[in-house]
């Protein structure tokens, strides 16, 4: 039927029974506004400027400005496990597989359903063992927050050291890395490699992102552009890299990103544990078990508040921690507040800390937490400060049910 042929009341038919399947097409989230109560709303569309949803039978169009969040799953955020790819601009995704020919990588990701291809000139790093110890990780994080002069290769010695070698990758297959070094080329079986560098020759725009897309499986997307699709949420990231995030992979679109930073989305300067007796027998598995759990608690249950009337919330972002745990967060003076909700897990009886924040190793705050405190807020001035440290020590109790939720755990600009 053309347009032309619509009678008056055929073409208003046609637009109610449009915008009804438009509705019906819609994906269902949980709305939280910077002022009020999160609800639960049908999304029509969402951009980088405004969102349209439905609720209470009523089509409504919000600025992003006016917006903090939507979650489009309550699954906790799944451990990166396999590979994972890092933009130029801070983004970073959990791939499947990444081969590069002719300066352009194929990347297969559960975070999009069809390989992408993506310029090397987008890529910072690709880390190819993710299960690494705690040193190792610590060693790789110090290379690759540098600038190098050229690709550099990370390999792993038969004493456990990383050794970065500078050079040039030519090309990556399933099985080696095709790599020039002092004018000969090398092939590096891909199981002896750690991590891979690429020199940089893109810059990123230093403005903010316009919001940050996170997904179930672990990737976070630093969006400069969004549009909403049948098939999913395309994004532009900061630098270009234009993706199709299906519904169903999405789990937080944080327009609260640019002005917000969860320490839960952040990769901690040094993390430390030190169980209460120190057994050799079971330290590998103490240190597994108990390591600081993003968005969820120690038990890797979602995290929870309860209320003064017994009332149990589910609280989407912070840290699941246990005594003793000291973490340390490179600030660089870009902060002006910390801010965060402390509790004891209620999934465990008993357990009594201490939360002690530094700044710049100097004590400001120092709370007595128990599983009679209730929830204890948080909220310590750090500006102009370089290093944030959060030390759960032990309380009365030794280590005994000593599970901290640090709830909302976030720096603000």
């Amino acid at each position: 039927m053309r347009a032309e042929d619509l009678t008056e009341f055929d073409a208003y038919m046609f637009a109610t029974y449009s915008l009804y399947v438009c509705l019906l097409l819609g994906v269902q989230v949980e709305l939280t506004p910077t002022d009020g109560p999160t609800q639960t709303v049908d999304l029509s569309s969402a951009t980088e400027s405004t969102v349209a949803y439905a609720a209470d039978g009523k089509q409504v169009t919000l600025p992003t400005e006016q917006l903090r969040r939507l979650r489009f799953s309550t699954s906790p955020v799944a451990a990166i496990d396999s590979a994972q790819l890092m933009l130029t601009d801070g983004s970073r995704v959990a791939i499947n597989s990444a081969a590069l020919a002719n300066d352009e990588l194929q990347v297969r990701s559960p975070s999009w359903t069809d390989t992408k291809a993506i310029s090397r000139k987008s890529v910072h790093s690709i880390l190819l063992q993710p299960k690494i110890s705690d040193a190792q990780r610590t060693q790789w994080e110090k290379v690759s927050e540098n600038q190098p002069a050229a690709d550099v290769v990370v390999l792993q010695r038969k004493d456990k050291e990383l050794q970065a070698i500078e050079g040039a990758i030519q090309a990556i297959d399933e099985e080696t890395v095709h790599f020039v070094f002092d004018g000969d080329t090398i092939e590096v079986k891909r199981s002896r490699i750690v991590g891979l560098l690429f020199v940089a020759s893109q810059s990123v725009a230093t403005q903010p992102s316009r919001a940050q897309l996170s997904t179930v499986d672990g990737a976070v997307l630093k969006v400069a552009k969004l549009e909403s699709g049948d098939d999913g949420l395309k994004v532009s990231t900061m630098n270009g890299v234009v993706l199709t995030v299906p519904y169903a992979r999405v789990r937080d679109l944080d327009f609260a990103a640019t002005s917000t930073a969860y320490l839960s989305d952040l990769e901690p300067e040094s993390q430390n544990f030190v169980p209460y007796l120190e057994l050799p027998q079971i330290a590998d598995l103490d240190t597994e078990w108990f390591r600081p759990q993003p968005d969820r608690q120690l038990s890797r249950h979602a995290l929870e508040l309860t209320g003064s009337d017994g009332s149990t919330s589910t609280v989407t972002k912070g840290l699941g921690l246990h005594s003793r745990t000291e973490l340390v967060y490179r600030l660089a003076g870009e902060y002006r507040r910390f801010a965060s909700v402390c509790s004891m897990s209620n999934r465990h009886s008993g357990g009594a800390v201490e939360i002690i924040v530094k700044l710049d190793g100097r004590e400001v705050s120092r709370v007595n937490l128990s599983t009679d405190s209730g929830n204890v807020p948080l909220d310590v001035d750090v500006a102009g400060a370089n290093r944030l440290t959060i030390l759960v020590e032990y309380g009365d109790e030794i280590d005994i049910g000593d599970h901290v939720n640090l709830c909302d755990a976030r720096l603000l600009k």
